[in-house]
């Protein structure tokens, strides 16, 4: 198996992962999809097929940022596309009230349980990646 590339500056930004919660209130992981395959990868470097476990939130502390890993508490498999101002969902008018500027590399919609999902393209997610997913499968 090959390894997934990723780039993170741990010194400039380091990510904190711990392990999942065990809790009724997260949904399991599907058959065939390990935590230990879990890999921190731009919102941008998200592909089709990619299973989203969990975004990062990010504090200040005396050096720099630190950003430590938020479980999804529904995991869901990406379907990356240019976010589309005009989406008439609820996430999406959301957004859209808050008049914020969109960030300089844009932003990132994937789909989720019908509804969009809105990331900034220089965000960091936690994928278990489509390839790790498909190689269980088939085994």
């Amino acid at each position: 198996m090959t390894a997934v590339p990723f780039a993170v500056d741990p010194v400039r930004a380091p990510l904190m992962v711990l392990r999942r919660p065990v809790s009724p209130y997260f949904r399991p992981l599907p058959p065939g999809a390990y935590e230990s395959d879990a890999r921190p990868v731009l919102a941008s470097e998200v592909r089709a097929g990619d299973l989203v476990v969990g975004a990062f939130t990010e504090w200040p502390t005396p050096y720099g940022r630190t950003r430590s890993v938020s479980w999804l508490r529904n995991p869901y498999v990406a379907a990356p596309a240019p976010w589309n101002a005009a989406c008439p969902c609820w996430d999406c008018k959301t957004l859209r009230n808050l008049r914020s500027p969109a960030p300089e590399g844009g932003r990132i919609s994937m789909a989720s349980y019908g509804t969009c999902d809105v990331w900034d393209a220089s965000d960091y997610a936690l994928i278990i990646p489509a390839a790790a997913l498909l190689l269980l499968a088939a085994a």
